[in-house]
């Protein structure tokens, strides 16, 4: 009996039951593998001797059991460890009913068994008692009404029993009895096998099409069931659809039951998509299938901007239709269709005439004077079968030129009551005006030196002239004028004989005595001074106007200019406002006569800003009629060097071809545009050269192509081919676009970029600079200034800002207009002065980067170091950031965002779904609003790219994603671990498995990949009310621990990746982009982006402007020379350059477009992470070169008119 006892504590703990359990349609038997174990001495302790393993045969007792058993050998182990046990019953899977039998009254109720595990052909039981003497005596398995018995002896002490050969998706009844000392106990289990592997769906394909009845494109995707399925006992597939690019609300998913197709309807036209298909059936799925493509062309919108502009002479009629091509074609527009018709009552039917698809003028002809008429203008769309697509219409009503008028109606005279020689004259309006009469003029005549004309208003029918000779026959005629004087109607009239003469000439000789006297006294006071005395005042007679004297302003010498600029700069810049303002506006021994010439009057843009005589620009090829040689246009010396410059005013349509005629004159190689066509929906310059590449203008002899446009964010490079008689030129056009409406651009730096890039297409053969704005005095006498300064600077080591805005006044009236202008003159000279040119371009990086880093000996820093060393820290309001109720957001005190960008949130109550994702920030500060300590950062291309923030707190995970959500970003990135040398970096922000809830927005985790080491790839759906959101997360693991990246192969895979997105799909929004403090990781990785756009569009790098302008954006971005260094080296590294540019580097045109379109380069080996399908897609690569793994060996008054 001890012994038993013994034995019974020995037995205490697990028992693994595993049942395997296989079609009975295979070949092979269904087997049951048992393990018997006999009682250890009652000295021995189970739980200090390690597992033991034992091996036995199973028998069989029941004849019907024979297809099921055989022979085999086993191990079991045994283990009492309770914590063990626990870990295996929370992690099991059960779903199955368990119904226990007991023979006797005695506690058989601790016998349990409990199915921990399914796969697809097993199922795992745990079987326990306590305190009994127990074996397992039969296994009972029942399906399908087929019962098999296992009996065992019941001396054997089984442990261990494995059941297989059953088939999967089946349902089984497995009831085990077993038998104790005491008692006997059956349980019974209900369950079933799981589903096997499913193979991929075959044939997916895509079809799109235009439906002609609801005017919209849709998209069908069928496919086949795997050819492996349907499996017996198993359940019909569904499948599971994702797509994304050409839906209109965003990324779909979608369940499909059962089906094999699957359509939908209303997608964007003409836009590329990618849509994957997954079988499964309950919890096991197959891989992807991937298909992407284009969907059908669709039909385009109306045609924006359609206007009218009647012309023609006083016998044809016609007018200039014109309309601006449309943006979203939904594809390409291969005619527009112009219809126009009479807006009558009776209507008439409609002329219809088609033009092609790059057309956007058509002229008619034949039509009637004064005419109102209705056109409309519809784009032709072509389905991809030839099918055509009529647009929708765009509508316009106008009303054709005026035609001469008849003549008026019901001409008559009178003389006027007790009037001898005065008349008044009455008319009607004509009967066929054929245009809105604006007057009427009537003339009289009675000879060669007796005539008289009067005009008066539209409204009034009658005039009336007096002092007319008396006695005398007067020929009286009228006409009424719209745009054309109209025929006339004539009568003729006598005045009566005068009775009155001797009144006449009294009156006569009164008035010759009265101007006398008044001529005399004006003698006299002459002769007495420049006085006139009125009630004993005296009121001076205003002097001629001098020029006012000049104030003696120093030149300043390059080591003192900062801080002379900085002492001017105090008491809010009153002594640059003095030096401004003694500056004379327009030099008056500077007369402008040729300007003022009424056959010129025109020619100005602005009436007060004209060229002086002294130094205008004369053409000499226009004729010799009066004002055939003017333009608005002063020629202006440069630093030593006469003449190298031409100021002109921007061009009016009617001085286009006078502006042309001067480039070719003064063979003029570069012309500078420092103004934009429309500012503030104000003509500022008329669009004098063509747009587009390929186009061409005519301007009277001269013919304008455009060879090539290169679009960069700050300026636009046009290639322009000159052509008059047979002979060409080539004109370089730079428009700088970042000069804004009102002030001045807020860094100096752009407009030293800009003079980098003008000067690099000067040659020293060419004719003058052009130079203009939009009055040709503000903007380009400031670039004019910083261009002759800079040179003085580096020829004389100082500059003399004052002395040269004289000149420049007296060449040109009014340069450098505004006072912020002068100033910013200053603050240009002085950002060379102090940080000097450090863009470098691709071609010489990979040998000047060495010498950067090159040390003269160990106590001296690099010339690299010293660099770092200039880069330099602001000062800028956090006043919202260190609030008490704001400080506790942050994670570090150090790293708090500024205030004038700073991301701010709307509080989510406040908030609706269907508000503008693009609004502006800048919000009125009575608003509810939430604090987040995140900041705007601006791109190579466009502001507020990027979105720094810290790694969020537990208190701030709601403010978080609310910004996500807010700005509607589809990108995380980030750059840290939650947790680094045990400290946290980033509280986790995310679930792991059932969505979560954080403030209003509920995330849920839909997939997470990793496509290597370093890469981490979550994709989230995001939910607010009733919309959604995809959002990618992308979590670098190469910065561990570290302080630059082991390798930068995540950093440019995530760059190309999001890059690629928004290439295809047009994804503008911001890029969420983290460390722990939202400053040094997130810096680099920002500057690193800005640095390779920059580097692939213009072949030009500037780490230094990089990382200065990020500071000004963000505390503390790029703090360490590891971390500036960096970027210099992966550069290096990632972009090839062949024959001095970047390879693979294309220009792109889109002219209506304000940055420029991708230009990509090209990487190998860098794969994107999100689509595997897309590493073969010929628009993907965007970045050349080898990673770290692959290094290979190589108008208020003036002011606003410039």
């Amino acid at each position: 009996m001890a012994e038993k006892r013994v034995l019974s504590r020995t037995m205490q703990g697990v028992v693994l039951l595993t049942l395997i359990l296989y079609s009975q349609v295979s070949s092979q038997p269904a087997t049951v593998i048992t393990t018997t174990t006999k009682a250890t001495s009652p000295r021995t302790s189970v739980s200090s001797q390690p597992a033991k393993e034992i091996t036995t045969t199973t028998k069989t007792d029941s004849p019907n059991t024979s297809d099921y058993l055989t022979s085999t050998a086993l191990s079991v182990s045994y283990t009492s460890n309770q914590e063990s046990l626990s870990k295996v019953m929370t992690s099991s899977t059960t779903n199955s009913t368990i119904s226990p039998t007991t023979s006797a009254a005695d506690n058989c109720s601790d016998v349990d068994m409990t199915i921990i595990e399914r796969q697809e052909r097993s199922i795992t039981l745990l079987i326990k008692w306590n305190e009994k003497d127990c074996s397992v005596q039969h296994i009972n398995m029942n399906h399908n009404d087929t019962q098999k018995n296992v009996s065992f002896n019941n001396e054997t002490l089984s442990t261990t029993i494995r059941i297989f050969k059953l088939e999967p998706c089946t349902k089984y009844n497995i009831i085990v009895i077993i038998s104790c000392s005491t008692c006997n106990k059956s349980l019974a289990i209900n369950n079933q096998t799981l589903d096997p592997a499913i193979d991929r769906v075959s044939n997916l394909s895509a079809t799109s099409k235009y439906n002609n009845a609801t005017q919209r494109v849709n998209l069908q995707l069928s496919w086949e069931q795997p050819t492996t399925w349907p499996k017996e006992h198993c359940s019909r597939l569904e499948y599971v659809i994702t797509c994304e690019g050409a839906f209109k609300n965003g990324p779909i998913h979608r369940n499909c039951k059962e089906n094999d197709l699957e359509v939908f309807d209303d997608v964007n036209a003409n836009k590329n998509y990618s849509c994957s298909v997954k079988a499964y059936s309950r919890n096991t799925f197959s891989q992807a299938e991937f298909i992407w493509g284009k969907t059908e062309v669709g039909r385009a919108p109306k045609p924006t901007g359609l206007k009218a502009v009647p012309g023609g002479t006083n016998d044809t009629w016609n007018a200039t239709i014109t309309w601006k091509e449309t943006v979203i074609t939904n594809g390409e527009i291969k005619q527009y269709k112009v219809c126009w018709s009479r807006n009558a009552i009776v209507k008439e039917p409609e002329k219809c005439e088609a033009t092609n698809g790059n057309q956007s003028t058509f002229e008619l002809k034949g039509l009637a004077a004064f005419t109102k008429y209705n056109v409309t203008v519809h784009a032709i769309t072509r389905t991809r079968n030839g099918e055509n697509i009529t647009g929708e219409n765009a509508n316009h009503t106008f009303t054709s030129t005026d035609g001469i008028p008849s003549k008026p109606e019901d001409l008559s005279a009178s003389l006027k009551k007790d009037v001898d020689n005065a008349f008044i004259v009455r008319w009607k309006k004509p009967s066929s005006p054929k245009g809105e009469v604006k007057d009427y003029e009537i003339h009289i005549y009675c000879g060669t030196h007796c005539e008289n004309k009067k005009t008066v208003n539209n409204s009034t029918f009658r005039a009336e002239f007096s002092n007319l000779y008396h006695s005398t026959t007067y020929n009286i005629t009228v006409f009424a004028r719209n745009t054309y004087l109209g025929m006339k109607a004539s009568i003729i009239f006598d005045t009566s004989y005068n009775s009155k003469a001797t009144i006449g000439v009294m009156a006569f000789f009164i008035c010759l005595i009265i101007v006398v006297l008044l001529f005399m006294t004006c003698k006299m006071l002459k002769a007495k001074g420049l006085l006139i005395k009125r009630n004993g005042y005296s009121l001076p007679i205003p002097m001629p106007t001098r020029e006012p004297t000049l104030l003696e302003v120093q030149p300043i010498l390059a080591e003192e200019l900062q801080n002379v600029y900085e002492t001017k700069a105090a008491s809010d810049f009153k002594t640059f406002q003095q030096e401004f303002e003694s500056i004379p506006r327009v030099w008056k021994s500077n007369p402008s006569k040729e300007a003022q010439q009424p056959h010129n009057n025109g020619k100005n843009r602005y009436s007060d800003i004209l060229p002086y005589d002294n130094n205008r620009v004369r053409l000499v090829s226009n004729g010799g009629k009066p004002g055939s040689d003017y333009i608005n246009a002063s020629y202006i010396n440069g630093y030593k060097e006469s003449k190298k410059y031409i100021c002109a005013q921007g061009p009016m349509e009617e001085t286009a071809a006078e502006f042309w005629t001067m480039i070719w004159e003064q063979k003029t190689a570069v012309i500078i545009m420092v103004t934009r066509c429309i500012e503030g929906g104000k003509n500022k310059c008329y669009q004098y050269w063509p747009r587009q590449k390929g186009k061409k203008l005519e301007f009277k002899s001269l013919s304008v192509t455009n060879n090539e446009v290169m679009l960069y964010p700050d300026y636009i490079i046009t290639k322009i081919s000159l052509n008059h008689g047979g002979n060409s030129r080539i004109i370089t056009h730079v428009q700088f676009t970042k000069w804004p409406d009102h002030g001045v651009p807020d860094d100096p730096d752009l407009l030293l970029r800009l003079r980098r890039r003008v000067l690099s297409f000067c040659n020293f053969f060419d004719g003058p600079m052009v130079v203009h704005c939009s009055a040709g005095v503000g903007r380009s006498g400031t670039f004019i200034a910083i261009s002759s300064l800079m040179e003085m600077l580096e020829d004389e080591g100082r500059i003399d800002v004052y002395g040269f805005v004289v000149s420049l006044r007296q060449q040109r009236c009014l340069m450098v207009q505004v006072e912020d202008q002068y100033i910013l003159i200053h603050q240009v000279l002085l950002e060379h002065q102090l940080y000097g040119d450090t863009e470098i371009s691709l071609a010489e990086l990979r040998t000047v980067l060495p010498s950067l880093l090159t040390k003269e000996s160990e106590t001296e820093p690099s010339s690299l170091e010293l660099e770092f060393q200039k880069v330099p820290d602001y000062e800028e309001m956090q006043n919202v950031g260190t609030t008490a109720a704001n400080i506790n957001y942050n994670r570090s005190q150090h790293v708090i965002a500024y205030d004038y960008n700073r991301v701010k949130l709307k509080r989510m109550e406040a908030y609706s779904d269907h508000e503008s994702d693009c609004e502006d920030d800048d919000e009125s500060d009575d608003e509810a609003e939430d604090y987040i300590n995140a900041s705007y950062l601006n791109g190579y291309h466009a502001l507020g790219t990027f979105i720094a923030t810290q790694g969020p707190l537990q208190n701030t995970l709601a403010h978080f994603w609310h910004m996500v959500f807010q700005k509607d970003c589809h990108n995380i990135v980030m750059l840290t671990e939650l947790t680094e040398g045990g400290v946290e970096q980033c509280y986790q922000y995310w679930p792991e498995k059932d969505a979560q809830t954080y403030g209003e927005v509920e995330v849920q985790l839909v997939e997470t990949e990793k496509p290597n080491e370093e890469l981490t790839v979550r994709r989230f759906n995001i939910k607010h009310k009733q919309k959604c959101r995809e959002v990618r997360q992308f979590q670098i693991h190469s910065w561990r621990g570290k302080v630059v990246p082991s390798s930068n192969k995540g950093l440019i895979e995530i760059i190309k990746t999001i890059q690629m997105k928004q290439e295809i799909f047009g994804f503008k929004r911001p890029i969420v982009v983290h460390c722990s403090d939202g400053a040094e990781r997130t810096g680099t990785f920002c500057a690193l982006w800005n640095i390779l756009e920059s580097g692939r569009m213009e072949g030009m790098v500037d780490v230094f402007q990089t990382v200065k302008k990020l500071r000004l954006q963000r505390p503390a971005m790029i703090k360490t020379l590891d971390h500036y260094r960096f970027c210099y080296e992966t550069v290096v590294k990632v972009i090839k350059v062949q024959n001095g540019v970047p390879a693979s580097t294309v220009s792109k045109q889109s002219p209506d477009s304000k940055t420029p379109d991708e230009v990509v380069l090209e990487m190998d080996d860098v794969p994107d992470v999100t689509n595997k399908k897309q590493e073969s897609n010929a628009d993907a690569p965007l970045i050349t070169g080898a990673t770290d793994d692959e290094k290979k060996p190589q108008e208020k008054g003036i002011e606003n008119k410039s």
